[in-house]
């Protein structure tokens, strides 16, 4: 017979197992949305190109 305690430990280590592998696999899938450093807006480069036109 399982006593109440070792019900909650048991739901709890199922919970902190299925929390760690759902942060693991976006952690995982994140590099895929990245954005290449040339994409990203350059203030210093819009202010040279606003100068020169």
């Amino acid at each position: 017979m399982r006593t109440p305690l070792l019900k909650v430990l048991e739901w709890r280590s199922f919970a902190a197992i299925a929390v760690a592998m759902a942060i693991l696999s976006i952690g995982a899938i994140a590099p895929a949305f990245a954005v290449p450093p040339t994409v990203t807006p350059s203030p210093g480069y819009d202010a040279r190109l606003a100068e020169h036109g």
